[in-house]
């Protein structure tokens, strides 16, 4: 008996394919179907924006996605009242790290705005201590050459020029470079000419043997404490008529307050070798060691990583040199709306004042750089 043949027809290879692929979409659906069910019987309250998503509404118009995209890279809720970052910072810290280090921010941020240098200098220091002096202390001050810090100009350190200033500083060589062009080499003849100080050509001796004056000095200044602070040193001007003794005093304080500042508010105690015999004093090369401590000062910012250079760190050295320095260089704008004459007569650190620095600050400013501060577009 012949064996019938089956009805049904050999599918092609394509044919089969599409059927497997339509049999794997039916399990997937019907799998996300039941994943949907499971989700509904928790009854989970509706997905809604985030604080983050809160906050990006609030920034629309120019630069809104700018903003929002900085928001996202360093984590922070922008510069509110009460608001910490996810890195906990303060809010203070994490508006400026907003506007200086990492986000964008108007000309008055960027000018105006907290940057993380912070300097011992204070003209206001010694020009009060100045006027306290009696007649006799006084003509001390003059014969020793100092008599020009009574008009140490009322300014301070002008943070985000100056912070730029150090990173184009080449610490080694006492020089700012831009370029083959804007070069500017602190020597000497410079630095007399911005703080008036004494021409000498003996260096610094900061170390030595301890002898018994340096040991009863030591003792004086440090007043039984474990560091010689500013305002005892103060103290010991008053009512003292002794020459050497005043003397030596008064540039302890000229030093640590404006000369060569450290990150303490205190004394440094080194000087007294240099000072042991003042009569010694005029010859000292005061130039040369003041650029010195400030040029090492400079070397230790630029070591600091970006990280510690988010947070309020001290520097030490006469951070104002580098600026009037850099601001005597300047071709700075005349006869426009916004104008301002600056006094550039000798020595050049008692007849400068902020307004000089806010001004060649904005005149320097690179406007396409408002996310941090950044100048040099003047020529020199």
């Amino acid at each position: 008996m012949r064996r019938s043949k089956g009805s049904g027809r050999r599918r092609a290879a394509d044919e089969r394919k599409l059927i497997r692929m339509a049999d794997e979409a039916a399990a997937a659906s019907s799998m996300q179907a039941a994943a949907a069910a499971a989700l509904a019987s928790l009854h989970l309250p509706p997905p809604g924006l985030t604080e983050t998503d809160n906050q990006d509404r609030k920034n629309f118009g120019r630069g809104a996605r700018i903003k929002r995209k900085a928001k996202r890279k360093w984590g922070f809720v922008g510069g509110e009242a009460g608001a910490v970052d996810s890195g906990g910072l303060r809010p203070r810290l994490s508006h400026r790290r907003s506007t200086c280090r990492g986000g964008v921010g108007s000309m008055d941020e960027v000018l105006h705005g907290e940057v993380g240098i912070r300097s011992r200098f204070s003209a206001g220091r010694i020009r009060e201590i100045m006027r306290g002096l009696t007649p006799r202390q006084q003509g001390y001050v003059a014969k020793y050459g100092f008599e020009h810090f009574n008009r140490i100009g009322a300014f301070s350190v002008h943070e985000p020029l100056t912070e730029w200033i150090m990173g184009k500083i080449n610490p080694p060589f006492s020089e700012f470079r831009i370029n083959a062009d804007k070069t500017i080499v602190f020597s000497k003849p410079l630095v007399q000419k911005i703080l008036g100080v004494p021409t000498g050509g003996r260096p610094f001796v900061l170390h030595g043997q301890k002898s018994d004056k340096i040991k009863e000095l030591r003792d004086l200044y440090l007043n039984n404490g474990l560091r010689a602070t500013i305002p005892h040193c103060v103290s010991l001007l008053k009512n003292n008529e002794d020459e050497e003794s005043f003397m030596r005093t008064f540039l302890l304080i000229a030093l640590a307050a404006v000369l060569t500042p450290t990150t303490g508010n205190t004394i440094d105690l080194d000087y007294l070798w240099a000072f042991e015999d003042m009569s010694k004093v005029h010859d000292l090369d005061w130039a040369g060691h003041i650029t010195e401590h400030l040029m090492d000062e400079v070397q230790k910012f630029q070591y600091k990583s970006r990280e510690e250079k988010m947070r309020d760190f001290w520097v030490g050295g006469c951070l104002p040199l580098l600026t009037i320095a850099y601001m005597d260089h300047l071709d700075l704008p005349r006869g426009r709306i916004v104008d301002h004459e600056i006094n550039y007569s000798v020595p050049r650190i008692c007849h400068v004042s902020k307004d000089d620095f806010q001004f060649a600050a904005i005149a320097d400013l690179h406007r396409q750089h408002f996310k941090f501060a950044t100048f040099g577009i003047l020529p020199k």
